[in-house]
């Protein structure tokens, strides 16, 4: 999933700000960092920041979730004078809350999706969603039947939050869209036989929130619209509408430039130490488009990213869920300690293959 979240820490004693060079940064990924996905993707976008503000980077790759092997990681980033580490996991955090509190002059950085607090740490999230809704309002304009599919490699509220977006932007151009979802449930889920199984239900358009090149082979091969992640793809495949893809060079810059040098940093705190940023702040979160997008969709899409850009937020308005119960009323809109925790529903439109 492309709803890249991370967490800054703010600590109770920090280092020398202005002294970049003798700033070491730890990162902890619970894969390989060569891999073209999500630990491939945020590395390649922290080393890039590293390397501009002119830290070093030490990595630990392949850390399973776990307090043993969580724990023994983050003693060696520590052990090798790290100030500044990096959990790129969801569910880092809680397995080490009091390592967390036991190092109070260390800077960790936790993707969100955590209850737990500290006064070394700062949540800190992209709202890819934005993204997700834009790719949507793509697919309504391009689907002639209606219904798209989408491949889920996360089933977790932040999943959720992006496939609600992605049916909202769908309904507004064809307000009796399906979105027809399936998460994987393990490695043995083929991705090619996920995508025949979607277009046996009639979906012309998929959508991936993983790394996604077999999903994208198999549906170019049916004649499917494709909308991918984590790189550009629209030179590749045909029908390849657009991908998601945050620019998470600079979304580590902005964590790193305040982390490390002087800045308004605290400027930026929204809610209970967290920060939130999309593409009002400058962070873009989407390739450019493909060949098969129409001039129309450009331009209703355009429009509402200059709205993003403005302080338009996707979830507001009447949205109910599937069972009917209107979960946003007119006038409203999902406040951002929610999205930032992620939506446990989804809303009409979206079907789940159990």
């Amino acid at each position: 999933i492309l709803f890249v979240i991370v967490a800054v820490v703010y600590a109770v004693e920090t280092p020398d700000r202005n002294k970049n060079n003798q700033n070491r940064i730890g990162a902890v990924f619970n894969g390989a960092v060569s891999d073209r996905g999500w630990n491939g993707k945020n590395y390649e976008g922290l080393l890039n920041a590293c390397n501009e503000v002119g830290t070093i980077l030490i990595t630990e790759e392949r850390v399973a979730v776990g307090r043993e092997e969580e724990t023994a990681a983050v003693h060696r980033l520590i052990e090798n004078d790290c100030t500044i580490i990096f959990l790129t996991d969801f569910d880092y955090t809680d397995k080490i809350p009091d390592i967390i509190k036991a190092n109070p002059n260390i800077n960790f950085y936790a993707v969100a999706g955590s209850d737990f607090k500290s006064k070394n740490l700062t949540y800190y999230a992209a709202r890819s969603y934005e993204a997700r809704y834009i790719s949507g309002i793509l697919a309504g304009y391009s689907s002639n039947s209606g219904k798209a599919g989408y491949i889920s490699e996360y089933d977790n509220n932040a999943s959720k939050t992006e496939i609600n977006a992605f049916v909202t932007g769908f309904r507004k151009v064809n307000h009796s869209a399906e979105l027809h979802v399936i998460y994987k449930k393990d490695e043995s889920d083929e991705n090619r036989k996920l995508v025949d199984k979607l277009a046996a239900k009639g979906c012309d358009c998929i959508s991936s929130d993983g790394e996604c090149s077999e999903i994208m082979d198999e549906a170019e091969k049916l004649n499917l619209y494709t909308i991918g992640c984590y790189e550009d793809r629209t030179s590749i495949y045909d029908k390849n509408l657009v991908n998601i893809c945050c620019d998470l060079t600079e979304l580590y810059r902005c964590i790193l430039s305040d982390c490390i040098i002087e800045s308004d940093y605290e400027n930026h705190l929204l809610f209970d130490n967290c920060i939130y940023v999309g593409m009002k702040d400058g962070i873009f979160l989407m390739t450019s488009y493909g060949k098969a997008v129409s001039k129309e969709a450009v331009m209703v899409a355009e429009r509402e990213i200059a709205g993003l850009e403005n302080s338009y937020t996707v979830f507001s308005g009447n949205i109910r869920d599937t069972n009917g119960l209107y979960r946003c009323l007119k006038g409203e809109n999902i406040p951002d300690n929610l999205l930032l925790k992620g939506i446990d529903w989804y809303a009409r439109g979206v079907l789940v293959d159990e």
